[in-house]
C-alpha cells in the first residue's frame, strides 16, 4: 500500500528541527554544501566500502552519516527510525530512486522527502509513464525519437545499457545507419554493451 500524504504529515508535525538527508551518492555534496549554508544540520546514507568520502573527507559537511550493508537496507524499520528521531527530509536524487527502488520508495519509506514520491517512477525508462511521456503530455518539444536506426538521417545520440554496469548507460552519436551498426557492433565486440540491450536502446535526435 503506497505511503499517504496525511501519514507524512502527521510525522512532520511532530518533528522539532530538521536534518537535510541524502543518499550517499552523486550530488551529495552539493545538497550538503545548500543545507550548511542555510544553517541545517545533515545526515548521509551510505553503502559499505563507499562511505569514505563522506564519513572522513567530507566530514565537515555531515552531522551524521549512517552505514548500511546495502543501500536498499534504508528501508529497514530500525533506519527508517534512525531518520526520523534526527527530524530528517530527505532530498531525493537518481541513485536514490536506484539504488533503494522507486517501489519500496512509494510503498515502504515513512520519511519525509522534499517533493513528490510519486513522480520519481517517471526517471524509470522502462515505464510507459516515463519522462518521455510527461514532457509530451506537458507539451514540451522534445528531440525527435527514432524508433529504428534505418531511419536514421541526421545526428543522432544512442543511448544504451552497459552490459557490466547494467545501472549505467553507454552513449554514441551516430549520422546514418552505417555509422549506427558500425559504432554498436565495435561496442558490442569490445563487452560495452550486449546485443540485447541495443534492442533497447533509445535513438533520439541529437540537439
Amino acid at each position: 500500500m503506497p505511503v499517504r500524504r496525511e501519514e507524512v504529515q502527521e510525522l512532520v508535525s511532530r518533528y522539532s528541527g530538521l536534518t537535510v538527508g541524502v543518499l550517499g551518492s552523486h550530488s551529495a555534496e552539493e545538497v550538503a554544501v545548500a543545507a550548511k549554508s542555510a544553517g541545517l544540520k545533515t545526515v548521509v546514507v551510505c553503502q559499505k566500502g563507499r562511505e569514505g568520502l563522506y564519513a572522513r573527507h567530507d566530514r565537515f559537511l555531515f552531522d551524521h552519516v549512517i552505514v548500511l550493508d546495502r543501500f536498499a537496507d534504508m528501508v529497514e524499520e530500525h533506519v527508517q527510525e534512525k531518520l526520523r528521531e534526527l527530524n530528517t527530509v530527505f532530498i531525493p536524487n537518481r541513485s536514490f530512486t536506484v539504488y533503494v527502488g522507486w517501489r519500496n520508495i512509494e510503498e515502504k519509506l515513512y520519511i519525509p522527502l522534499y517533493g513528490n514520491r510519486f513522480m520519481l517512477k517517471t526517471e524509470e525508462r522502462n515505464l510507459p509513464r516515463n519522462q518521455y511521456w510527461l514532457l509530451e503530455k506537458a507539451g514540451v518539444k522534445i528531440p525527435k525519437i527514432f524508433k529504428s536506426p534505418d531511419e536514421i538521417d541526421r545526428l543522432v545520440i544512442v543511448k544504451v545499457r552497459q552490459k557490466r554496469k547494467p545501472l549505467e548507460r553507454a552513449f554514441f552519436t551516430a549520422c546514418s545507419p552505417e555509422e549506427y551498426w558500425a559504432k554498436a557492433e565495435r561496442l558490442i565486440k569490445d563487452d560495452v554493451i550486449a546485443e540485447e540491450d541495443l534492442k533497447q536502446a533509445v535513438i533520439e535526435e541529437f540537439v
